[in-house]
């Protein structure tokens, strides 16, 4: 197991490559993390600018997709089935 999310010469390696290189699992812990962060830094910073959603717009997610992303309707399910 290796951590890539540190750089170093096997970072820019495809998941093909890794795998011929005998590595079987490849974590990256920060990418989520860092990836949000940029997100909400360009997006904070065009509300403050522009005062509004609008420039983002194309770029949010909708209520229903976050849903879907988010699995929402098998933890409704899920509740469902523990109600008594």
């Amino acid at each position: 197991m290796f951590n890539l999310d540190t750089g170093g010469p096997l970072a820019g390696l495809h998941s093909d490559q890794l795998h011929k290189l005998g590595i079987a699992l490849a974590i990256y812990p920060s990418l989520i993390r860092n990836a949000l962060g940029f997100a909400m830094r360009e997006a904070l910073g065009h509300l403050r600018e522009d005062g509004h959603t609008g420039a983002m717009r194309s770029r949010m997610l909708s209520a229903a997709e976050y849903n879907t992303y988010l699995g929402l309707a098998e933890v409704e399910e899920w509740e469902r089935r523990f109600q008594a």
